[in-house]
């Protein structure tokens, strides 16, 4: 997930998409929108996938994904940030 993040964007049928948090800093979700209505959740994932381990992806709309990271044990163990 961090990966995903740290690139702030990516590239997906030569259109560039921004990354941004759909949550708190904490979190494992990643959302993905305005995607072409042609775009297919697999596409999505095997794009996703080269920047951290997925636990889940789900279709919220016409070409809106959100994208669930699994977190390493270490950040999940951290107190969250006040």
């Amino acid at each position: 997930m961090d990966n995903a993040l740290t690139i702030r964007e990516i590239q997906l049928e030569s259109k560039l998409f921004t990354i941004a948090r759909a949550d708190l800093p904490i979190t494992t979700v990643v959302r993905l929108s305005r995607l072409g209505g042609i775009t297919e959740e697999t596409q999505v994932r095997s794009i996703c996938e080269r920047y951290g381990s997925l636990d889940n992806i789900r279709k919220r709309g016409n070409g809106v994904y959100d994208v669930f990271y699994k977190v390493p044990s270490r950040r999940r163990s951290r107190a969250p940030l006040a």
